[in-house]
């Protein structure tokens, strides 16, 4: 099944169904990782009822720094350190001032 074909709205609830049928999910906690497409952060505010984490793949993160980052690796280890250590507030910073 492509998910993408089908309403976001669907797919969410399915899934819901599903982990609910499956899982206690007052005892667990939803992780999505994910290539950052689009869809699947539209799907992630759908499934807010599961506290859920939405992460990017390792891939794409690195992907993504690197690009932020204009490629150059000093630049590009200081926000991977940030997000490594948990520093959102530091990342945050330095990468607005990137773009």
């Amino acid at each position: 099944m492509f998910l993408t074909s089908y309403e976001i709205d669907c797919v969410a609830e399915y899934i819901m169904n599903y982990l609910s049928r499956m899982y206690d999910m007052d005892r667990k906690r939803l992780i999505l990782n994910s290539d950052g497409a689009k869809w699947i952060e539209s799907l992630t505010n759908n499934l807010k009822s599961y506290n859920v984490i939405y992460i990017y793949d390792g891939f794409h993160l690195n992907s993504l720094l690197r690009t932020l980052s204009g490629n150059n690796s000093e630049i590009y280890y200081k926000l991977y350190n940030f997000l490594n250590e948990g520093d959102i507030e530091k990342f945050n910073k330095c990468s607005s001032l990137l773009i």
